[in-house]
C-alpha cells in the first residue's frame, strides 16, 4: 500500500441548488464549477472520481501540509471568483443563475496508505483510509466552508517529500 493524499473538494449547497433551480442552467453551473476545481490542481494530482458534487483527487506520494494548504487556497479562490461573476455579471434571471453565489466549498485532506484497483478500466482507490476520507465529509462542523486536515497529512507529506528527494 502506498502513502497517498486524498483531497476532496465538495460543493456545499449542491442538493438544494439541484432541487430548487432549473436543470438547464443549474447543470451548466455545476459542470463549470467541477471543471474549475479540477483545473485548479497545482499538485499534479490524479482525479479518481467525480462524485456528483465532489472531486476525489489522489496524490502519490502524499503532498506536504504547506502544499495542500496552498492547493486549497487556489481552489477556494478560483471557485469564489467564478461564482462572483454570476452574482455581479448575471445576464439571466433564472433561479440557478440568481442563487449560484450561495454555493460554497468544503475540502477534506487526509493521507494514508491506499491501493489502486482496476474496475472495468477505471482506477479506484481502495482501503480503509478511503472510507475514512469520505466519512470526514459527514461531520458536525457547523460552517459551510472549511478545510479539514487530518494529522496524517503533515506526517505523510514530510515522509513523501523525503522519499521523493532521496530517489
Amino acid at each position: 500500500m502506498t502513502p497517498s493524499l486524498l483531497f476532496i473538494p465538495d460543493i456545499t449547497g449542491f442538493t438544494k441548488f439541484v432541487n430548487d433551480t432549473e436543470v438547464e442552467h443549474g447543470r451548466h453551473i455545476v459542470t463549470e464549477l467541477l471543471e474549475l476545481i479540477i483545473d485548479s490542481d497545482r499538485l499534479g494530482m490524479t482525479v479518481s472520481e467525480v462524485e456528483g458534487d465532489a472531486v476525489l483527487f489522489i496524490n502519490r506520494p502524499a503532498s506536504s501540509f504547506e502544499a495542500v494548504l496552498e492547493q486549497a487556497r487556489v481552489t477556494f479562490e478560483a471557485f469564489h471568483s467564478h461564482l462572483k461573476r454570476y452574482e455581479t455579471q448575471r445576464i439571466c434571471g433564472c433561479g440557478a443563475c440568481h442563487t449560484a453565489h450561495l454555493l460554497s466549498l468544503k475540502m477534506i485532506a487526509h493521507a494514508g496508505p491506499i491501493e489502486i484497483v482496476a474496475v472495468h478500466g477505471f482506477q479506484k482507490p481502495y482501503g480503509s483510509d478511503v472510507i475514512l476520507a469520505h466519512r470526514l465529509l459527514k461531520n458536525d462542523v457547523p460552517e459551510s466552508e472549511y478545510l479539514l486536515f487530518t494529522e496524517t497529512v503533515e506526517a505523510s507529506g514530510s515522509e513523501g517529500a523525503a522519499a521523493a528527494e532521496s530517489t
